[in-house]
């Protein structure tokens, strides 16, 4: 998962930074076919899941 810091003022986007973690159990819990389907060469197109948090 692409976890996501957007900083910004008024309207004025100021700075982003991005990190790879490990998407929540409860992610996986709730949309079990995500893990199968990242790891399944066949599959195709691969989800990506971001996280985005402002400040």
């Amino acid at each position: 998962m692409i976890d996501m810091h957007l900083r910004y003022s008024g309207g004025d986007l100021h700075g982003v930074t991005a990190k790879i973690v490990d998407m929540p159990h409860h992610y996986v819990e709730i949309h079990p076919n995500i893990r199968k389907q990242f790891w399944d060469p066949q599959h195709w197109p691969k989800h990506v899941l971001v996280r985005y948090t402002w400040s």
